[in-house]
């Protein structure tokens, strides 16, 4: 909880930019023994309420902290998928999760940087630690998350411009 009171002031505000939306007024976070539904977490909407499991390794330490932001990032990324999808059907491309694995990469970043901002270096984010980029057809979306994605969060291109050239470079 520290933690989270701690970096929730700094990470916010950037997954509002980032992602192009509004964090929602209220959100309830809920620790459990097991989740079984969708994984070790899920997020659920109206209000926004958050489920993440106390025994998933990936749910543990400065690891959870980064799944609680996602968790709740999953709250403001309509904008993002809607801009992902509507890029895609004018590239006429199946984008399918893209959106989800922009969202994992986002977090993973914003979390990152703010993590060694305050002295904690080395952080792996989730995604490369529990090895999401080598699942499925994920592996090609790091690549173009890092040459596209990156520089916008950067503050080098517009949210615009890195949505599109994420649906041109995606094979």
């Amino acid at each position: 909880m520290p933690q989270l009171r701690e970096l929730e002031p700094k990470v916010i505000p950037r997954l509002e930019q980032a992602l192009n939306d509004r964090w929602p007024g209220t959100d309830r976070v809920d620790i459990a023994y097991f989740v079984d539904a969708l994984g070790a977490a899920y997020t659920t909407s109206g209000p926004g309420h958050t489920i993440i499991s106390s025994t998933t390794l990936g749910n543990q330490g400065v690891d959870g902290l980064e799944i609680i932001f996602h968790e709740g990032a999953h709250l403001i990324t309509d904008s993002l998928s809607t801009a992902l999808s509507k890029e895609c059907d004018l590239q006429k491309k199946r984008c399918t999760d893209l959106w989800h694995a922009v969202q994992f990469y986002t977090v993973g970043e914003i979390v990152r940087q703010e993590l060694a901002k305050r002295g904690t270096q080395g952080y792996v984010p989730y995604a490369i630690k529990y090895g999401l980029w080598e699942r499925g057809h994920w592996p090609k979306y790091l690549a173009i998350l890092k040459a596209d994605w990156q520089p916008y969060l950067e503050g080098k291109s517009g949210f615009d411009m890195a949505t599109k050239s994420l649906v041109k470079d995606l094979d």
